[in-house]
């Protein structure tokens, strides 16, 4: 019987020494239950079509798509049951955060440090922008959806408040087109209270 050849990388090598640990069995031992897990379990052109095609869809960078590649490899297990499992966690951690936001007191929000809280803030503002425009029979009294004006309102940072918007541009871009709103709809003078105009006195600090 042939030896193993010896062109295998330092990375591989570390691969097989921590399998060998995990599942205590001799190198031998891995190697044949690797290659047997291979004969048993063949991988069709299909399932590697799927996969990439998966896997383009989820817009991923080089070394995001060799971590996916190794964690399918290394479990065993199928690209979607991965991709199922780690959405599920998302979805779940994601709404438990919605639910403990939805929990704090509105008196609260302004001063609150919780995870979350600023987009919160931000989206809930928007959203009584939007409401209060959308109820509002004359021009003059309708506001513009501005990043300073947002910012204002819930304190956030303007990074925060940037990224929020960046990533809402359609929704705020469609709002202020709707009623043709502008940066000069906002020029109220210095007296003017947003918090009381929009109904947003509990931001107020």
């Amino acid at each position: 019987m042939k030896k193993l050849g010896t062109r295998i990388t330092d990375e591989h090598k570390e691969k097989l020494i921590a399998l060998c640990d995990l599942e205590n069995l001799h190198q031998g031992e891995m190697i044949e239950k690797l290659i047997d897990y291979y004969l048993d379990n063949p991988v069709k052109d299909t399932d590697l079509e799927v996969k990439s095609e998966f896997i383009d869809q989820l817009e991923l960078n080089e070394s995001e798509t060799k971590e996916v590649q190794d964690a399918v490899i290394n479990s065993g297990q199928e690209l979607k049951a991965i991709a199922k499992d780690g959405l599920m966690y998302k979805a779940k951690y994601l709404n438990t955060i919605q639910t403990s936001l939805c929990e704090i007191p509105k008196e609260e929000l302004r001063s609150s440090t919780a995870k979350g809280v600023a987009a919160y803030k931000i989206e809930k503002c928007v959203e009584a922008i939007i409401e209060h425009n959308n109820n509002s029979p004359e021009p003059k009294d309708r506001v513009c959806l501005s990043k300073t004006l947002v910012q204002k309102l819930t304190g956030s940072n303007p990074r925060t408040v940037g990224q929020w918007f960046d990533e809402h541009h359609g929704l705020i871009n469609d709002h202020n087109a709707k009623y043709q709103l502008t940066h000069s709809h906002n020029r109220r003078g210095a007296g003017f209270d947003y918090f009381q105009h929009l109904n947003l006195e509990y931001l107020k600090a």
